[in-house]
């Protein structure tokens, strides 16, 4: 997004949207809420968009079910203890095999099923689960084949980066006109 400059503010017209991208690498969930620089915001933020827990899941010993109380806590607090109207939490996505634990995909699959559920049996929280949409094949051809955990980018192959963006934007988009 703020390397190709037509997908800047995820190509949402900037008089009625303004994005803010905030990330780090190798954050956990536990080190986010206690994040400072992550969690306040100078203005009041409409929707947050949650793309996090797979550097948790790397951890074998950690329960899912644990992690999934860490993930619907902070997105909790966020809704109620900063004042964000909507927060949506995005589906984690797998990873190659060989670039981590032999049980991290199974782990993936089981959290996402864990979340979705949450956020269904507390619609009233305006919490929501976000499924990515095509990025689901066998392959795992959306990965880098480098790292085989972050998603495919370079200069002259935007697609897969484009792909995950329209995923946010229309999660954006979804609960922006959510009653």
């Amino acid at each position: 997004m703020d390397s190709f400059p037509p997908d800047a503010n995820l190509r949402l017209s900037r008089s009625i949207y303004t994005v803010t991208t905030r990330s780090r690498g190798g954050l956990k969930v536990r080190t986010l809420a206690n994040d400072a620089s992550m969690t306040q915001f100078s203005t009041q933020q409409d929707i947050v968009f949650l793309q996090i827990g797979g550097n948790d899941l790397c951890n074998p010993g950690l329960r899912v079910e644990s992690l999934c109380h860490q993930i619907t806590s902070f997105a909790h607090y966020l809704r109620h203890g900063v004042g964000i109207r909507r927060v949506i939490i995005g589906q984690l996505l797998r990873r190659q095999p060989w670039a981590t634990d032999s049980d991290y995909n199974a782990r993936v699959v089981s959290l996402n099923n864990l979340l979705s559920a949450w956020t269904k049996e507390n619609q009233d929280l305006s919490i929501y689960f976000w499924h990515h949409r095509g990025f689901w094949d066998a392959t795992l051809s959306y990965l880098d084949p480098r790292d085989g955990v972050h998603l495919l980018y370079s200069p002259t192959n935007q697609t897969i980066m484009r792909k995950y963006l329209r995923s946010i934007r229309s999660a954006v988009l979804h609960t922006f006109h959510d009653p």
